[in-house]
């Protein structure tokens, strides 16, 4: 009798017929029922994990078991074997069942890379009396510790706003809470004392002196109030005009933020003999020195007529704001260097102004 095998693609039960013809024809059969049997192996799902974190593998299907690579694992022919590995690594599994059918899976270690922490900013300066809130540049999902405490509002999240009476270095240890990476920075905050800002006049104002300058000193930036009667009130040294006595507060700022202020009043009176002073020539070249010819230093006057002629009668400025002044220019053109005839007639609280002259436009 020969031997006949076959290979069932599917497991079940089947009915198996087997049909004999001998040589003069004759034949016979016989029927036997085949089980096949099956056996699926199940791994798991693929496993996200830390460096050298011990990690149980979860196989399942058959009722002997073979893992590999086994040189990472605590037993590699149980089910539930503790794997330990430092990089991304796949595991296969066969299973065999109790009567030496096979089946093999494979499931992979997925290691999470070490975190990499970003540097807070390490120089904070911060004003006295002020808060500054530090910044730890990583984000609110890490775990925080700021160390020592003082002067925090909360040692425990990421950005802690600080008060400090004195410069003060921290710590702070920023840690992943899925891996347990960590690492620690330093922080210094130091305390900036305010700028010391000093606020000064050039002189009062009456009818000999219409205008005076404001001058501040101590810090990097100002902004001088009330603005009105100022021609800038963002300058180091605005030109003062006001039309009643005013005090004039100045805010100054350093380099690192910190203000402080001061006040000056610049009184105003009818008192003197009016001037009202002009000059016979002017240069507008940006030198940042006489670039227009106008009434500006004459303080809150009135004007009634402010006009410049050209050399052919041509008038080539007006204006009714004593903030205005000639550059120098018609109709979009730099006019040619010399003598140009000007009409002014205005009023004040000093009295009438009238004057006329002849003012020289030099390149």
């Amino acid at each position: 009798l020969g031997i006949i095998t076959h290979a069932y693609e599917y497991g079940g039960t089947y009915d198996v017929k087997l049909v004999v013809t001998d040589v003069d024809g004759c034949q016979d059969s016989i029927t036997t029922r085949v089980i096949v049997d099956t056996v699926t192996a199940d791994a798991g799902s693929n496993i996200n994990a830390c460096t050298n974190a011990s990690t149980t593998l979860n196989g399942s299907g058959g009722t002997i078991y073979s893992w590999s690579p086994a040189q990472f694992l605590s037993d590699d022919d149980i089910a539930n074997p503790i794997a330990t590995v430092t990089t991304t690594t796949k595991f296969y599994l066969t299973v065999r069942n109790a009567i030496g059918c096979t089946a093999t899976d494979s499931v992979s270690i997925i290691i999470t890379p070490p975190t990499t922490f970003n540097a807070p900013t390490a120089d904070v300066p911060v004003c006295e009396t002020k808060s500054v809130q530090l910044q730890s540049n990583n984000s609110a999902q890490f775990n925080y510790t700021w160390s020592p405490g003082t002067y925090l509002n909360n040692s425990s999240i990421a950005n802690p706003v600080a008060t400090p009476l004195a410069s003060i270095q921290y710590a702070v240890t920023i840690t992943d809470p899925t891996c347990n990476d960590d690492s620690t920075f330093l922080v210094d905050v130091t305390l900036q004392p305010a700028p010391i800002v000093s606020a000064q006049r050039l002189n009062d104002i009456d009818c000999t002196f219409p205008s005076s300058v404001l001058q501040a000193t101590g810090a990097q930036t100002y902004s001088w109030t009330p603005a009105a009667g100022l021609d800038n009130p963002n300058k180091q040294n605005p030109l003062a005009t006001p039309t009643a006595t005013t005090l004039f507060t100045v805010v100054g700022t350093d380099q690192f933020g910190c203000s402080a202020s001061d006040t000056v009043t610049v009184k105003v009176t009818n008192a003197g003999q009016a001037t009202f002073l002009l000059p016979n020539a002017f240069s507008p070249n940006n030198d940042g020195h006489n670039e227009c010819f106008g009434i500006r230093k004459w303080g809150n006057v009135t004007i009634k007529e402010f006009s410049i002629f050209n050399r052919w009668g041509q008038r080539v400025f007006t204006t009714k704001n004593p903030s205005q002044c000639w550059d120098g220019t018609f109709q979009g053109r730099v006019q040619p260097t010399g003598g140009f005839a000007y009409i002014i007639k205005a009023s004040s609280v000093c009295g009438e102004i009238q004057r006329s002259g002849i003012v020289m436009l030099i390149h």
